[in-house]
């Protein structure tokens, strides 16, 4: 065997060998069979593009479909079909208040004005997920919702029962919450959907990737069942803009169609529209209260409050004040420092000034040598001191 190579290595009698091998004839059948492979995937491609046009493009043909409103304010659209808002705001701050007031006048209808607000339900029934509070706790928000619509007898109970469901769900892990409120939206067929909280659904409100597939996700139901989706959400702590927690928030504000912000402002809180993709809506901000039944109500321009840049002081001396006083009707001004003291781990000048700024908030006031805290009998602070 010669040991000769060629150029590249190989031997001499290999590259001979190879040389004497005729080629192999491409059969004219497989040449037909890759052109009609390659004709099927394309036109598979023209009829998915076609079927894309069809769902999706805008034509003179199809016109201009306005959207149908849920919720008007003033004449102006808050919430349409199709779409998902957010109403953010701190813990306690009353969110569950304002959303009950966005209910109620979803539930009037187009026959009932409720705080300002018109709703335009056609027949289809409310869903409320509640997926924080106790048992009992939701109980109570149904009750008060019964309470406001069957107020001179605008809705007999048969009606309430079949257009308000309300369900509690806490403590549930997110993928029961999504496969139940998927069941419901098909077995019922709302026409308005409120989450709360709508952080349960995910399970970190900081994940981005989390946070853009659930607000795609719920944009998709509303869209494919007609109906809205309001996601209540907690505001990050000591965040001025108002902003719900995380990339959840983020998001949120970019793939909702209205975004409230709740902020308690002393005996009233202030609700205002941060962002809204229809027509504005003047003015942007609204007051409400509690009122002694226990109901939340729509305060007629401004109250007489602290000025803005008081609020937020006003706010923090009052929950303070709250807890100084729980159980106690009366506390000497050295009782009251000292519990400032261990509550807040201040110093002894600091408390003394938050007693002072206190009396000029008029949150407590002297009797004797008793310092007695300012309640207002027509004000319910929280859902806890509510009257049923």
């Amino acid at each position: 065997m010669s040991s000769l190579t060629d150029k590249a290595g190989i031997p001499g009698d290999a590259v001979a060998i190879e040389s004497q091998i005729p080629p192999v004839p491409v059969s004219v059948s497989l040449l037909d069979e890759a052109h009609r492979a390659a004709a099927e995937v394309q036109a598979e491609a023209k009829a998915r593009a076609e079927e894309y046009l069809r769902l999706y493009e805008v034509t003179d043909a199809m016109g201009r479909i306005n959207p149908v409103p849920v919720l008007l304010c003033r004449g102006g659209m808050l919430f349409t079909l199709g779409a998902i808002s957010l109403v953010a705001g701190r813990a306690k701050g009353r969110k569950t208040f304002f959303t009950t007031m966005l209910e109620a006048a979803y539930l009037y209808g187009n026959y009932y004005t409720y705080s300002g607000m018109d709703g335009n339900r056609p027949e289809r029934p409310l869903l409320h997920i509640d997926t924080e509070q106790a048992q009992y706790k939701v109980y109570d928000i149904r009750e008060r919702m019964k309470r406001i619509v069957s107020d001179d007898e605008k809705m007999s109970d048969a009606d309430f029962s079949r257009l308000y469901r309300i369900l509690s769900m806490a403590g549930k892990d997110s993928r029961e919450i999504k496969a139940v409120l998927k069941s419901l939206l098909h077995a019922l067929n709302p026409g308005f959907v409120v989450v709360d909280v709508g952080t349960d659904l995910v399970g970190d409100t900081n994940d981005n990737g989390q946070s853009s597939d659930i607000y795609r996700e719920l944009l998709e139901l509303a869209k494919d069942y007609n109906t809205h989706i309001c996601i209540v959400a907690h505001t990050n702590p000591n965040d001025p803009a108002g902003k719900a927690r995380g990339h959840f928030g983020s998001e949120g504000e970019r793939r909702c169609e209205c975004v409230f912000v709740v902020e308690p402002k002393g005996e009233y809180s202030k609700a205002t529209i941060k962002m809204i993709r229809h027509k504005p809506i003047e003015p942007d901000s609204e007051y409400f209260y509690i009122d002694t039944d226990g109901l939340p109500k729509m305060f007629d321009g401004v109250p007489d409050i602290p000025e803005e840049k008081e609020g937020r002081k006003y706010d923090e001396l009052q929950g303070l004040f709250l807890s100084v006083f729980q159980g106690c009707e009366g506390l000497r001004h050295g009782e009251i420092v000292k519990k400032i003291m261990e509550h807040c781990r201040v110093s002894r000048r600091t408390a003394i000034r938050k007693i002072n700024d206190s009396v000029n908030f008029s949150l407590i006031r002297k009797e004797g040598d008793l310092y007695i805290l300012e309640h207002n009998s027509q004000i319910y602070e929280n859902e806890e001191d509510l009257p049923f």
